[in-house]
């Protein structure tokens, strides 16, 4: 989705939180590096969720986009995130 942001835009995330796995999944893993060909213990999720949010938010900077505003409400085990993206200038 971000290498197609040409203009101001406004998304919305939902990140869920069970109590055995933290809000990093498979396709946080990959963002972040990381691919394995086997079932990781849940551990392993719940100690890198702690740092899958901010790195695949910092995700913005590397397709020249700035988080000009964020928005967030928890609701029990669930965050509902509102970002508002604006292209850095000459993109």
């Amino acid at each position: 989705m971000l290498p197609n942001i040409h203009y101001p835009i406004l998304v919305f995330l939902t990140i869920g939180m069970t109590m055995f796995r933290g809000s990093c999944d498979d396709i946080s893993l990959l963002a972040m590096g990381l691919k394995f060909n086997h079932k990781l213990p849940e551990s392993f999720y719940r100690k890198l969720s702690i740092f899958s949010i901010d790195y695949c938010l910092s995700l913005c900077y590397n397709y020249d986009i700035k988080i000009i505003e964020i928005a967030e409400v928890a609701i029990g085990n669930v965050i509902y995130m509102g970002l508002y993206l604006e292209p850095m200038k000459g993109n």
